[in-house]
């Protein structure tokens, strides 16, 4: 028979131990609410440091694929390289040019490039056509148009990437497709995340056709919204435009995008490239045609 004093020893040390216990899980408690908030206020920061990177990104983009400089200077090696804004009569004048420029030796090479010549038809044929030098001079760049005779003459045309890669070597340069281009009916759509502007366009004529606007903050304000809650009130607001604007675009044909590349990517159309969403919304915007000069540095 178990003794009663014996019997309460043996529940106070059960006791301590469970209280013992109780402490450490307490302690760990404590410790794991620390980490959390330690973690929460890692990825609030994270997160306020994305959404300001995305919004960064953005902006550079746009100014990186139609600077609002009138002239851009770069040097290669011993030669001066400059692009030099045009207005879509320049470029059509040049073009113009080009077009009556002929050669019986049949020796008047034109180059459609987005820098993958390796997704060129006979680049064996390519690469035996033009030097190496004139070869780097078109893979060194994104979006352009050359032409050369090799010899004498070379021209650069940049502008947005509405064509596939694609070379030939006739007795004329190969000026239709660009042509073309300018002369059919398109739609474009300036996208960015609130502001969306919708033209019809035809050999640089344009006239609106519709506009979305919608509320998206950009910055948040102090007492507001938790960052994580702000940043998924943003997205949301940003969807909204989304949709607005896709159910807009639905119908039209020969759509053509600008701007925001992660939003134009849920939307019909052909994306090709940014734009300055300070500048003016005409044809200068929507072809941003460039004429690349080249000259001995002095």
């Amino acid at each position: 028979m178990e003794l009663p004093w014996t019997k309460y020893n043996k529940i106070k040390e059960r006791k301590n131990k469970l209280e013992e216990e109780l402490k450490e899980v307490k302690e760990q408690r404590d410790r794991y609410q620390e980490q959390f908030k330690s973690e929460k206020e890692r990825r609030s920061k994270l997160s306020a440091q994305k959404q300001e990177a995305e919004e960064e990104l953005n902006k550079l983009q746009d100014k990186l694929e139609t600077a609002n400089r009138s002239e851009k200077t770069q040097e290669t090696g011993k030669i001066q390289v400059k692009d030099i804004k045009l207005g879509l009569e320049q470029a059509k004048n040049i073009l113009e040019k080009l077009s009556t420029i002929s050669s019986p030796k049949k020796d008047l090479v034109t180059v459609y490039s987005t820098g993958a010549v390796e997704d060129l038809k006979d680049v064996k044929g390519f690469k035996n056509t033009l030097s190496s030098q004139k070869i780097s001079q078109i893979t060194s760049e994104r979006t352009q148009i050359f032409f050369t005779d090799e010899k004498a003459f070379d021209m650069t045309l940049r502008t947005r990437p509405f064509f596939t890669d694609s070379w030939s070597l006739e007795n004329s340069f190969n000026v239709e497709k660009i042509n073309k281009f300018i002369e059919e009916e398109k739609h474009w759509a300036l996208v960015s995340a609130g502001e969306t502007t919708i033209l019809s366009e035809k050999a640089g004529n344009t006239e609106k056709v519709d506009e979305v606007n919608t509320r998206v903050e950009n910055k948040q304000k102090k007492g507001g919204y938790s960052q994580d809650r702000f940043e998924r009130k943003r997205q949301e607001q940003i969807q909204q435009h989304k949709d607005k604007v896709k159910e807009k675009l639905e119908n039209l044909t020969n759509l053509k995008l600008l701007g925001n590349k992660k939003i134009c990517k849920e939307l019909p159309g052909e994306y090709l490239g940014g734009f300055d969403s300070s500048r003016n919304k005409d044809a200068q915007t929507l072809y941003n045609f460039r004429l690349r000069k080249a000259k001995p540095k002095t």
